[in-house]
């Protein structure tokens, strides 16, 4: 006991003197500290020495030594700490050996639901691998399947391209030529189209409207519009424009309005495409089908009477092969 004191004493505080503890009378010994469990008092020839327990452990009494907290039992501030018994500190090391296993029991579940968690991810991941594998071939043959798609319509184009089509060419052209004055009932105003095969050409203005066309292809070639009503000069154009147009060529022609004011200068040149009657009375509507250089069967001419047109004209003009 002696040498569990000394070496006590080495680890140990001592205060010396002047604790307070009343040494004096008391057999030599160690005795327990009457408020402060964390030391005890080491008496010798009357003398008092203070010594401190190491952190986290008491003085207990009953085995004159310094033992855990937790099991030392102390009454600090209520006089000296209470002795426990052998029997005691093993109860109580059983229960914190108890609450270590449960604790230890409640990681390893969670340790074996991780466990299981993860065997499950792992499976997952390896379906996943599995059905990438899996699309990863499928890719492979659609694109191979997108490959011979891909030349098989190559082949057919090139078929395709050596198809020649015979092309049947046109032997004849649809025209339809309209006429109406200034005061035709529904058309107020005037009118003056031409149409060739259903599409319409003239400029559909006041005056003379002129479409010609190629006798051997039936293209369109010009639109012009001569306001004989309005421009003095317009009779003279008119006449010039005539002139120049190839013999031969499809001339078909619609008075829009009025046309009669200063029409007198082209007069000749309009009977020369087969017109009888070019000098029209004012807001006559009048039309005309013709070919410049030869009168052919199906020419055509006719006119209306102010407030009696309009005048409307059809032809089907085989073409020159």
């Amino acid at each position: 006991m002696l040498k569990f004191i000394c070496l006590t004493l080495l680890a140990a505080t001592a205060s010396g003197q002047g604790t307070g503890f009343p040494c004096e009378g008391r057999a030599d010994g160690v005795f327990a500290d009457l408020e402060d469990c964390t030391v005890y008092h080491l008496c010798h020839g009357g003398r008092d020495y203070q010594i401190r327990c190491p952190d986290g452990y008491f003085w207990n009494d009953d085995v004159h030594s310094c033992r855990l907290a937790d099991i030392a039992q102390c009454c600090s501030g209520q006089g000296v700490c209470e002795a426990t018994s052998y029997a005691e500190d093993v109860t109580l090391l059983a229960g914190r050996v108890q609450t270590l296993e449960s604790d230890s029991a409640d990681v390893q579940g969670q340790v074996s639901s991780l466990t299981t968690e993860n065997t499950a991810l792992r499976t997952q991941l390896t379906s996943l691998k599995d059905r990438t594998n899996n699309l990863t071939v499928e890719n492979v043959a659609l694109r191979t399947q997108v490959t011979s798609l891909k030349m098989v319509a190559a082949g057919l184009q090139d078929q395709l391209n050596n198809i020649s089509v015979p092309i049947v060419p046109r032997t004849t052209i649809s025209v339809k030529v309209v006429s109406a004055g200034f005061d035709d009932p529904g058309y107020l105003g005037g009118r003056a189209e031409v149409f060739v095969d259903g599409v319409q050409y003239a400029m559909n203005g006041r005056g003379y409207n002129l479409v010609t066309v190629n006798e051997m292809t039936g293209q369109m070639e010009h639109s012009v519009r001569f306001d004989t009503h309005g421009d003095q000069a317009a009779g003279v154009a008119l006449r010039d424009f005539i002139r120049g147009v190839p013999v031969g060529r499809i001339v078909l022609i619609a008075v829009h309005d009025e046309a009669s004011t200063f029409s007198g200068d082209a007069m000749a040149e309009l009977n020369s495409l087969g017109a009888f009657s070019p000098d029209i009375a004012h807001r006559t509507s009048w039309a005309m089908i013709s070919k410049k250089g030869s009168k052919t069967s199906w020419f055509v001419e006719d006119e209306r009477d102010r407030y009696a047109g309009p005048t409307v004209i059809e032809a089907e003009i085989p073409l020159s092969i």
